[in-house]
């Protein structure tokens, strides 16, 4: 419309090509059968993506990233260039999934120090991303003092993690190589392999290895996976 009134031309309404609309009818049936494709999965309650202080869907696909490729910890990127959409209660279709994740993110791995991947978590939340990442295989203590932010890690049993202890760290391509953990990981560390799974995919094959998922896991508060000691407001970058 702004060109046609700069060309002085006038503005034409758009109409529907109907030649167009049937060539793309059988494909456009065929998206809507894989959409309500059944995961033979069932949700007792919804999942939201957002979350303080931690996602409870990124914690469930952190889960599911960190069984599928059996590593030793797992990280997800949730609401900042991460998840879409929240994952609904009831039956779960392909669809559902897609909404959440819709991009083609393939699966990365690093071997890390548990000390370096404590500087990375502390990178991304000293920008105040509380809520942005979703962990698995570890819980996270954040403190604030004199000196700054601090992070340590902890065994999903409350052990403490030595910080030169190896650990294999799974998550999307884009996560592992972007800006929060580009300055602590080394690059010969980070490895996507030309044939890497895609992460939506990887969910998928877990999801459907389980009838039923109880969201008590992620939504409890007692199940939180990032524990904050005091206030951190000081200590994050303005």
């Amino acid at each position: 419309l702004r060109l046609a009134k700069v060309e002085g031309r006038s503005p034409r309404a758009v109409a529907e090509d109907l030649r167009i609309a049937r060539a793309m009818e059988p494909s456009l049936a065929e998206v809507r059968r894989l959409q309500a494709t059944p995961l033979g999965v069932v949700i007792d309650r919804p999942l939201p993506r957002t979350g303080d202080p931690e996602s409870p869907l990124g914690n469930l696909y952190a889960d599911a990233l960190r069984e599928q490729s059996q590593a030793d910890v797992a990280l997800n990127n949730n609401s900042l260039g991460g998840l879409r959409a929240d994952l609904p209660d009831g039956p779960i279709t392909f669809g559902h999934l897609y909404d959440t994740f819709p991009f083609d993110n393939r699966l990365a791995r690093a071997n890390v120090s548990a000390g370096l991947l404590e500087q990375a978590l502390a990178n991304a939340l000293r920008r105040g991303r509380r809520g942005t990442f979703g962990i698995s295989g570890a819980r996270v203590r954040v403190t604030c003092d004199n000196d700054g932010l601090h992070v340590r890690l902890f065994r999903p049993d409350g052990r403490p993690m030595d910080a030169r202890e190896p650990l294999v760290v799974v998550g999307m391509d884009s996560l592992l190589g972007g800006q929060m953990f580009a300055p602590v990981i080394p690059p010969a560390s980070l490895h996507v392999a030309p044939d890497a799974p895609i992460v939506r995919e990887v969910v998928e094959d877990w999801l459907r290895g389980h009838r039923r998922i109880g969201a008590a896991q992620y939504l409890a508060a007692n199940t939180h996976r990032l524990e904050f000691d005091g206030p951190t407001e000081p200590c994050l970058t303005r």
